[in-house]
């Protein structure tokens, strides 16, 4: 949307108000566009990412070399990760601080975080032997 006068929004004629390129909304996974996902409540999302056919197009990125940034709190897919970047050291305006950043398991053995004692519980829960 753009605000062209004091009270008075016009919706952009390409993409809608929905903030993404017609390419970027063609593209469906699970019967969602990016558009859709980006509108999704925090309810919502978890149970569209765990789709398996989310899980595999976000695989086809990472193989083919992308870089893939998740913000997320489930553990499954925290565990899961390369690379976790965890702030805090509280939420809102006591965080925002990069207060760790390793793979998974050297955050669940060595990390003092809220996210590191909560991955040490999830690993107990379902052994070392997670496939990653």
């Amino acid at each position: 949307m753009s605000i062209w006068a004091l009270g008075v929004i016009t919706r952009c004629e390409v993409c809608e108000g929905r903030r993404f390129t017609g390419q970027a909304q063609e593209d469906h996974v699970a019967g969602k566009n990016f558009a859709d996902v980006f509108e999704m409540s925090v309810t919502d999302a978890p149970d569209c990412v765990a789709q398996p056919a989310i899980r595999r197009m976000l695989s086809r990125l990472i193989d083919a070399g992308s870089t893939l940034v998740v913000i997320e709190h489930n553990l499954n897919i925290i565990a899961a990760a390369d690379w976790i970047i965890d702030l805090g050291p509280e939420a809102g305006h006591d965080g925002g601080q990069v207060i760790f950043e390793d793979p998974p398991d050297p955050m669940a053995a060595d990390g003092n975080t809220h996210t590191a004692e909560h991955l040490r519980r999830h690993f107990s829960g379902i052994g070392p032997g997670l496939p990653r």
